[in-house]
């Protein structure tokens, strides 16, 4: 059963359930790969509401990758592929998942969850690399841990450019794809991807002030004006880089502005009644203030 072919309602309680099966070293649930797309079905089928859930995906996608290497092993030396699973050998060989991340994010309440119930699949071995190598400029990638498949992801001060020539050097499985990630660090570059695909956007202006042809700004009680093109008010101040969560949304006409940030107790924004002028240096995109009543929703990278 697949769970994009569940109702909604459904699909979460299914993915649960096959991850209280998964997580003991007993485990009785084994994915049938008898398709070479199994990565991206597992990706597209997977629900993302909680840390439960999560878990639930990385188990079933790390173990269906690993089971589709040994069947592949198996069918390079001349066996037939199976659709079950290869049986348990006593020199069966642990799938090693390497962890490259910060220790602040892999030292998390989420991530802590996820590879304790890794270890106790009874099929993985866990290599947490640490900042203390990854972050070592003397320690060349060529010495870092060698691991089958690998869970790597951007946070503050993390070494991006040493994990993906990691990755071209050994080829590990990646449940992260790290290069994307540097993309999704500019947020005019994922603009542009969004419109590339069609996906709809709120209407932005972009004001890169670090090119010689940068737009001229000005600004009115009702609208602002970028080159020849004119927005009106309220709207969404946002810095093309996309770590700093520094977001204005200004009301025009002399109500204010509202500064968001990440959430701190019960509040993630703040009015400034007094604030009316758009910042004029750096770089930033401008987009059309949606009105949505009063839901919140927020993307976290994990």
């Amino acid at each position: 059963m697949r769970l994009k072919d569940l109702a909604p309602q459904s699909r979460n309680a299914e993915a649960k359930r096959r991850y209280a099966i998964c997580a003991g070293p007993k485990c009785s649930f084994r994915p049938k790969c008898n398709q070479t797309s199994h990565e991206s079905q597992l990706v597209s089928e997977a629900p993302t509401s909680n840390c439960g859930d999560n878990i639930a995906t990385t188990l079933l996608l790390v173990h269906c990758c690993w089971t589709h290497t040994v069947r592949s092993s198996h069918t390079n030396s001349g066996s037939a592929m199976s659709t079950s699973p290869p049986a348990r050998k006593r020199n069966f060989r642990k799938c090693i998942i390497g962890v490259c991340a910060m220790d602040k994010k892999v030292k998390s309440q989420p991530m802590i969850e996820i590879l304790d119930r890794l270890r106790a699949y009874g099929e993985f071995e866990v290599i947490v690399f640490g900042n203390n190598l990854i972050l070592d400029e003397n320690v060349p990638v060529e010495e870092w841990p060698i691991c089958d498949c690998l869970i790597s992801f951007w946070s503050s001060k993390f070494p991006i450019e040493r994990a993906v020539k990691y990755v071209e050097l050994r080829k590990p499985f990646c449940v992260n794809d790290l290069p994307s990630q540097q993309v999704f660090r500019s947020r005019p570059a994922v603009y542009d991807i969004l419109d590339a695909n069609g996906i709809p956007t709120p209407r932005h202006l972009f004001v890169d002030r670090t090119s010689a042809s940068a737009p001229s700004v000005s600004q009115t009680p009702d609208y602002i004006e970028i080159g020849n093109q004119r927005m009106n008010f309220p709207i969404v101040e946002k810095p093309y880089e996309a770590d700093n969560h520094d977001v204005y949304i200004y009301y025009g006409g002399n109500q204010g502005s509202r500064r968001l940030f990440r959430k701190i107790g019960d509040r993630s924004s703040q009015m400034y009644p007094d604030v009316n002028e758009l910042h004029t240096d750096g770089s930033f995109v401008y987009e059309e203030f949606m009105k949505n009543g009063k839901v919140r929703a927020s993307l976290h990278n994990h």
